[in-house]
């Protein structure tokens, strides 16, 4: 990995760890603005394998996805209103920043109506469903993901089947 690195001149954003598979992407030498012809979907997840396997499901619906691993950059991204999204999708529990934080920046940044879809491996906790209910969460258990996401998906966004 270091010798493609060292070999090239475009930026280069490295993403991995011990035991973890490392992914690179290479950046453009200038940074062009958002593709704003396809909804842009926020996607906080703190789990690599599990975020890489939602981004493939909201990209496979022709959508842009932004991935970040946790609830802060995701509240960050969306404090900043240069950053357009149509739609954040959410992990419950995360380590730096819950999806509650998430919630919380979209609701105050964005507007009441601004859609969040939440997803959780916590589904045992009859309190997190209450409190997605009471907020106009959508959630959804990590078991379901696979199954329910892009409906969820297509419903916050109003897209046609």
């Amino acid at each position: 990995m270091f010798a493609i690195v060292e070999r090239t001149s475009t930026p280069v954003s490295v993403q991995g760890g011990p035991g973890v598979c490392v992914a690179m992407r290479l950046k453009p030498e200038t940074e062009a603005s958002p593709d704003r012809s396809r909804p842009r979907v926020l996607l906080a997840e703190d789990d690599y394998p599990w975020r890489a396997t939602i981004v493939r499901l909201v990209e496979e619906l022709g959508l842009t996805c932004v991935a970040v691993a946790d609830g802060l950059a995701a509240a960050a991204l969306l404090e900043d209103m240069s950053q357009p999204f149509d739609l954040a999708i959410t992990d419950f529990r995360m380590p730096r920043g819950s999806g509650w934080r998430v919630v919380e920046a979209a609701r105050t940044h964005r507007g009441a109506a601004f859609p969040v879809i939440m997803q959780t491996g916590e589904s045992q906790y009859a309190d997190v469903y209450r409190v997605a209910e009471e907020l106009g969460v959508p959630i959804i258990a990590k078991a379901d993901v696979q199954t329910l996401l892009a409906p969820a998906v297509r419903e916050a966004l109003d897209l046609d089947t």
